[in-house]
């Protein structure tokens, strides 16, 4: 699944305006997949962990990309990351951490909304390679997905729930006013 969405081509989302709520604007978007090798971060994972086997292929992921400004709706990141993910979250979850559970210090923060304050963490203890989605906003910690496969499948397939999820964090730019632009519906060739 993940590889039918990277290969679409000519991909965009129809967007509405924030500021008058009614006028439509298909937004250029784009997929970034990184080929560095994934060098020694990945090593605390075993060989034939999911993780570990999906970032010896494809480093790191950033999905929905704005072709005109910085956003983009999910970034799997480079292992050589995951640090300055886990401190991005702590601080985000400074003074909560009574209220999170003792795994998600083991946990390996892996990927993020890009600017929003949403970390995915990946379980290494109990429920072993399940998803959980922090939100700093709420300060909820919410099982997202069973496994690192669900998780690229739902995160790489554009239906509804996707776009309302993507909605609740990223906005598009036009590249031409402040007007922040809503996804209401994924497009492509």
């Amino acid at each position: 699944m993940m590889t039918n969405t990277l290969e679409h081509r000519n991909p965009r989302f129809l967007c509405i305006s924030l500021s008058d709520g009614s006028t439509l604007r298909e937004m250029p978007l784009h997929h970034e997949v990184g080929g560095e090798p994934p060098g020694a971060g990945v090593e605390i994972l075993e060989a034939d962990d999911p993780l570990r086997l999906m970032l010896e292929q494809v480093s790191s992921l950033r999905l929905y990309c704005d072709n005109l400004s910085d956003a983009s709706a999910f970034y799997i990141a480079h292992p050589d990351e995951w640090e300055e993910l886990r401190t991005e979250f702590e601080a985000w979850s400074f003074g909560r951490e009574h209220a999170l559970p003792e795994w998600v210090s083991d946990a390996i923060v892996f990927a993020e909304v890009p600017n929003s304050g949403v970390y995915y963490l990946y379980s290494t203890g109990n429920d072993k390679g399940c998803i959980f989605e922090y939100s700093g906003d709420g300060d909820e910690l919410i099982k997202v997905s069973g496994s690192l496969d669900e998780f690229l499948t739902y995160i790489c397939t554009p239906c509804d729930d996707l776009i309302a999820d993507i909605q609740t964090y990223t906005r598009f730019s036009d590249g031409s006013s402040d007007t922040q632009w809503l996804p209401q519906k994924y497009l492509h060739d």
